[in-house]
C-alpha cells in the first residue's frame, strides 16, 4: 500500500518535499486536523522527512567526493611543477 506513495514521494524534487512537509506541519500547528487526518499527515510527512534527509546525505557525499577531486587534482598539479 505505501509502494505508490513512496513512488510519488520519490519523484518529488528536495524543495517540493520540503514545501510539502512544511504545509504538513502548518496543518498540525493550526489544528483542526481529525485522528485519522493527523495519522495519516503524520505518516507522509516521516516519509517526506526521510526522503529529504536521504537527499541531504547524496549531496553531502557528492560534494565531499568533488572537494576530494580538486584536492588531488591540485596536489597532482603541484607535483608537476615541482
Amino acid at each position: 500500500m505505501t509502494e505508490p506513495i513512496e513512488t510519488e514521494i520519490s519523484s518529488l524534487s528536495f524543495e517540493a518535499a520540503m514545501k510539502q512537509l512544511e504545509e504538513i506541519v502548518r496543518k498540525f500547528e493550526s489544528g483542526g486536523l481529525t485522528l485519522e487526518e493527523s495519522v495519516t499527515a503524520y505518516e507522509r510527512g516521516m516519509r517526506l522527512r526521510q526522503y529529504c534527509d536521504e537527499r541531504l546525505k547524496t549531496a553531502k557525499l557528492r560534494m565531499e567526493q568533488v572537494a576530494k577531486n580538486a584536492e588531488e587534482e591540485k596536489l597532482d598539479d603541484s607535483d608537476h611543477t615541482v
